[in-house]
Order: structure tokens, then C-alpha cells, then sequence
């Protein structure tokens, strides 16, 4: 819907529902509000001046019968206004312009990859590996078994950021977010899914933890 230069979201289903206006191509898009097109110089010059912002379009809910899609309220929209974590690891870029296009459009630090709540939850997770690690060594395992439990729960969070950053490509047919490394770049997405780490679907800790498991108990059975 648009009015006058806002532009919001809705969700419709059916056969008639419209279909979306071409808007993009590569980095090459055109206003839905007037019609012009814009310039990819003008797409960069705004993103390397930190004016690049994000819009939730849809909410990709858990349904009986598969997934549900809803239109996003201003509650949706509150959720995802969250502070940047007051600590959290970040470090430039390698400028390598063959496979990190996202440099170019101003994401060159790797904490501009996530979202402020992602990088929220990936910071709180990588924080909770090391108290499992003291609560082991506190509940009598020994300090070389923590670490190897700490080892298998970074694996996991290392996981939960390849599946957990603003990069992320919607898989319609699976109809769940794709990792980040698809291949050996990291390309910039212009739509991206940001999965929730607290459900049971793609991209969630539950889910990633017992991927990780499964793998551990596949390769146990192959050695024995």
C-alpha cells in the first residue's frame, strides 16, 4: 500500500492475489511510489553513506498445515528495533571484490552482516558456551571435557551465524531461510529471511543443535 511516500506491506492470498511489480534487477531498481528508476551509482552512494535501512515485509509463522504468512503490525515492526550489543566482535572485510560484493554497498565490517537482534543473539549465545564449559568443571567434569563440549557448542553457534545474518536468501520451496555460503562469496541480498533462533524451524538453535547431534551419532555408528 502506498500513500503519499510511505509505503507499507500486506499478505494476501488466493489465486487472485496481485502479483508483486518488477521493481528490481540485480542492483538496478525502480521507485514504486513514482516509477523512476534509480541509478545503480545512486544505490551505492546511498548504502557507503550508511543510509541503507531494512523493512519487514512479511511474518512466516508455524502452522498446523504448513507455514503461515502474515502481514507484519507495528508490534512485528517494534520487535526488530533493538539496541546493538554493547560488546560483540567485528573486524574489516578482506577486499576481495570478485566474491565479497556486499563491500561495495557499505556492508564492510562483519557486524554489518546481522541485524542488532541477531548480533544480539549471536553474542549471548557465544557468551553461554563458555558458562556450560565453568558449569561442567563446577558440576565435577573435568576441565579437558568442558573444553570439548565448549568445541562442539561453538560448531553450533558458528552454524547459527551462517544462518543467522541479514544475507540470508528465502528458499520458496522449502519455504525456510539458506545459509549464507551458498558458495565461496558473500554477495549482497536485497531481500533477506531472518529466522527466529527460539522456534523449531530452520535457522533456530533447537534445530541447528540437533543437526549437530545427528551428525555426531552418524559418524559414530560408521566407526564402529
Amino acid at each position: 500500500m502506498i500513500q503519499g511516500k510511505n509505503i507499507s506491506y500486506e499478505v494476501k492470498y488466493g489465486k487472485d492475489a496481485p502479483e508483486p511489480p518488477k521493481t528490481a534487477r540485480g542492483a538496478n531498481f525502480k521507485c514504486i511510489c513514482c516509477d523512476t528508476p534509480t541509478t545503480l551509482g545512486y544505490i551505492k552512494s546511498e548504502t557507503l553513506t550508511d543510509r541503507m535501512g531494512a523493512v519487514l515485509v512479511a511474518i512466516v509463522a508455524e502452522g498446523n498445515n504448513g507455514r503461515l504468512y502474515i502481514s507484519p503490525n507495528e508490534e512485528h515492526t517494534k520487535a526488530a528495533q533493538v539496541k546493538k550489543p554493547s560488546e560483540y566482535p567485528t573486524g574489516e572485510l578482506a577486499d576481495a571484490p570478485r566474491n565479497i560484493w556486499c563491500i561495495n554497498y557499505g556492508l564492510d565490517t562483519f557486524d554489518k552482516l546481522f541485524t542488532n537482534r541477531q548480533l544480539t543473539a549471536l553474542t549471548i549465545f557465544s557468551d553461554l558456551v563458555q558458562e556450560a564449559q565453568k558449569q561442567i568443571e563446577h558440576d565435577g567434569g573435568s576441565k579437558e571435557y568442558a573444553q570439548a563440549v565448549g568445541v562442539y557448542l561453538a560448531f553450533a553457534v558458528d552454524k547459527l551465524a551462517d544462518l543467522g545474518n541479514a544475507l540470508n536468501r528465502w528458499e520458496p520451496n522449502a519455504e525456510c531461510p539458506r545459509q549464507l555460503f551458498a558458495r565461496q562469496a558473500i554477495p549482497i541480498v536485497w531481500d533477506f529471511a531472518e529466522g527466529n533462533v527460539f522456534s523449531n524451524s530452520s535457522g533456530s538453535w533447537s534445530v541447528l543443535l540437533d543437526n549437530l547431534k545427528r551428525s555426531f551419532n552418524l559418524l559414530c555408528l560408521q566407526t564402529e
